[in-house]
């Protein structure tokens, strides 16, 4: 009987220890899950995006009905376009300084990094051109800039 009374201590800090161990585990696996669902939703060219190149936006989510403008530098002023998931409508735009819409071009399932101008068309000073996302779209990653000629 003794012998029985000896081990049941023993067996007691032995099932602790596996208890704490095991809960260790699963911390660690728990962090490493996070960090790995992060670095999977992060496109890795978020990482390198040029904003001296992509002026507008730089790997910038849409959600459908949404884009960015910045104002024209000059009168026929070029905007290129890039997104993911491809292909999909993308809209050009031209916007007053308050944001009014002026005209858009749609690219309907056109070529990714599309350059379009906005020609003959005068873009008088202050006004805007950008990227939009129509809103019958699902959420797209996009790169947008404003050109020169």
């Amino acid at each position: 009987m003794r012998k029985a009374t000896v081990a049941a201590p023993a067996v007691k800090v032995a099932e602790g220890l596996v208890t704490r161990a095991a809960a260790r585990i699963r911390l660690v696996a728990t962090a490493l899950a996070a960090a790995a669902v992060v670095a999977l939703s992060a496109p890795a060219a978020a990482l390198a995006c040029d904003t001296s190149y992509w002026n507008i936006s730089c790997q910038v989510v849409y959600t459908p009905g949404s884009g960015a403008t910045v104002a024209a530098t000059q009168t026929s002023q070029p905007v290129t376009e890039d997104y993911t998931p491809y292909p999909n409508d993308f809209r050009v735009i031209w916007t007053t300084s308050g944001g009014t819409w002026k005209q858009s071009v749609l690219d309907t399932n056109g070529s990714n990094q599309q350059e379009i101008d906005f020609f003959p068309v005068s873009v008088p000073s202050g006004e805007k051109v950008g990227c939009f996302n129509p809103t019958y779209n699902g959420n797209l990653l996009v790169n947008c800039r404003r050109g020169a000629l």
